[in-house]
């Protein structure tokens, strides 16, 4: 079996890395060595003693700010390093959540960190084509550079262990519960779901929750209350099993909406961890979502930054609930048979 370092700042409890850390050692001989965003003494430490040893190293996302460690250990060993691109700093703080201005001394240095973690990678991991596309044209990688598109992965039997007893206070009695979960940043477009929300006010059966807190979230109140709105509950972060049992006692669940170009990148993993619930999810379309998923199948697609769309889908699915059991069950089915670790674990055998 070859072996593998998997290094970096990495939070080994986040789902997508938890998944991705269960396949590698499926897939590896691995030895991890997890340390600080900014412990750059362990990191080099680390890499230098175990990574000279190994046949990969996977450097885990977020991996940018040890691009200069990277160059110097590939300039005294050959060992492949695999770049773990699950996000663009740029992209995320510039382009999409705009923190920084686009010539900005912070946007500068973001780019760098990208291109040059682009440059000192032999192999560079993306979830999606439209984010393997999007690194070639931001950061001018040329076609020899060799990208492994890798979806965002689910654990399935975690999943299926979680049972909603005990949460059906938090839900208001006899309505027809909508859930969105999310960090509150502007590709989730939640605004869409507040003015949505507004369209149907008068359908007192149908009620909406809002899990989670972040950068919008104080515009998102702001026109929650301007809206005079009285159908949405808001709630705090949650750890993430207590996240699935929500997602279990709902009626359907809310996706991503918001008018940036990240939006139109990627498979979000809200849309993926309700899907794996057996749920009905709605979302703004992208390509590689349309590429994955069936309108009317196992998912149902509105227009990005459409709150008309949005609220006439969600009252059809309101209307039809009870006929939208194939649906639910197509949506289970299309997680375990894409978004499974055990399809990454064969994603990864065959391109490594």
């Amino acid at each position: 079996m070859k072996k593998l370092l998997i290094i970096g700042g990495y939070l080994p409890e986040y789902p997508r890395n938890r998944c991705f850390l269960m396949a590698l050692r499926a897939c590896f001989d691995v030895t991890e060595k997890q340390v600080g965003e900014r412990e750059y003494l362990k990191f080099v430490t680390a890499l230098f003693r175990y990574g000279k040893h190994q046949d990969y190293v996977w450097v885990m996302q977020p991996a940018q700010r040890f691009v200069l460690i990277l160059f110097l250990f590939r300039f005294f060993f050959r060992v492949p390093i695999i770049f773990d691109a699950f996000t663009s700093i740029y992209d995320t703080f510039v382009e999409d959540r705009k923190l920084a201005g686009r010539y900005s001394i912070k946007a500068i240095y973001y780019y760098l960190l990208d291109f040059f973690s682009c440059r000192a990678a032999h192999s560079i991991v993306c979830d999606t084509k439209e984010h393997e596309q999007y690194f070639r044209r931001m950061f001018h990688v040329g076609n020899a550079k060799r990208f492994l598109i890798l979806p965002v992965t689910i654990d399935c039997a975690f999943i299926d262990a979680i049972t909603p007893e005990g949460l059906e206070s938090v839900f208001p009695k006899q309505t027809f519960n909508v859930l969105f979960y999310g960090n509150y940043i502007p590709l989730q477009g939640i605004e869409y779901i507040i003015r949505a929300a507004h369209i149907i006010k008068n359908e007192t059966n149908i009620h909406f929750t809002l899990i989670g807190a972040g950068q919008t979230r104080p515009f998102i109140e702001s026109l929650y209350k301007e809206l005079r709105l009285k159908n949405i509950t808001f709630i705090d972060r949650m750890s993430y099993t207590d996240l699935i049992r929500h997602i279990k006692s709902s009626d359907i669940c809310l996706g991503i909406f918001g008018n940036t170009e990240k939006a139109r990148r990627v498979i979000p993993n809200k849309v993926l961890d309700c899907m794996a619930c057996g749920k009905v999810v709605i979302t703004g379309k992208n390509p590689e979502m349309a590429r994955n998923f069936q309108d009317g199948v196992d998912i149902i697609f509105c227009t990005m930054a459409d709150e008309n769309d949005l609220a006439e889908k969600i009252f059809d699915v309101y209307t039809r609930h009870k006929t939208m059991k194939d649906i639910e069950k197509n949506a289970y089915a299309t997680i375990k048979q894409k978004f499974s670790i055990e399809n990454l674990e064969e994603k990864i055998r065959y391109i490594l």
